[in-house]
């Protein structure tokens, strides 16, 4: 994608660790003309524009779509990048069945599963249309079933889990009409951000830059026939 002319990115949760750095490599390599940012707290949006919201609820997306329905008609690629592992002392990854709580798995399930799916709904108008179109949603790896061989974490590998399936499911929803977008759910490696700092100290890691280089360059080589699919960070195909 060298010429970005015309060509709009939308970020949701340009605010986090990880979106922010992918927020600022887009902005700055000329994929897109315009760059857009969905987030709680503010961030520069040198080539394009930022929108307050709480990107956990829909109703508060659906907002944030009809704003920039107004001033962009288009939208070439969405990068969902929200996502929760833990929330203080009543929040952690279980390291045993005994440690599932239900208000927990249901926390985390509204975030990590439904609201993503909330945004691809929101802006799934904005996607339809007769260029080429990508929703790209951060995953992980830990919610592919088949990959699962040293359990715990119950709530977020369900989560994620429960995401990936929904993916799958708007992947081939959007490839029964005409000028849908191409749907991939995606791993972004272990990345040192404040979410994943007090997991990740035993690990081989990379900071948020090297994991965005990485991830735009897997969506650069990304087109409709991948639509469906759940890719690693460095492109290879991972099993759901």
């Amino acid at each position: 994608m060298a010429d970005g002319a015309g060509r709009t990115a939308l970020v949701i949760g340009a605010g986090g660790g990880l979106g922010s750095a992918l927020f600022k490599a887009l902005q700055g390599d000329g994929r897109f003309s315009r760059v857009l940012a969905v987030s709680r707290f503010e961030v520069a949006a040198e080539t394009g524009a930022w929108y307050q919201a709480d990107t956990s609820c829909a109703a508060q997306l659906d907002a944030v779509a009809q704003s920039v329905a107004e001033t962009h008609p288009r939208l070439h690629l969405l990068i969902n990048a929200t996502g929760m592992l833990a929330d203080g002392e009543e929040l952690q990854p279980e390291k045993m069945l005994r440690d599932l709580k239900r208000e927990n798995l249901l926390r985390l399930v509204e975030v990590n599963a439904f609201a993503p799916l909330a945004a691809l709904q929101a802006f799934a108008g904005l996607l339809r249309h007769d260029e080429t179109s990508l929703a790209v949603v951060l995953s992980a790896m830990v919610g592919s079933i088949s990959d699962n061989r040293l359990g715990g974490w119950y709530s977020y590998r369900m989560s994620k889990a429960a995401l990936n399936m929904g993916l799958r499911s708007a992947a081939i929803e959007f490839g029964r009409g005409t000028g849908g977008p191409a749907v991939v759910a995606m791993h972004p490696g272990t990345t040192l951000t404040e979410m994943s700092r007090p997991y990740i100290s035993r690990h081989k890691h990379r900071d948020a830059q090297t994991s965005a280089e990485h991830i735009l360059r897997v969506i650069d080589r990304l087109g409709a026939e991948d639509s469906g699919r759940f890719f690693n960070w460095d492109g290879k195909e991972l099993r759901w």
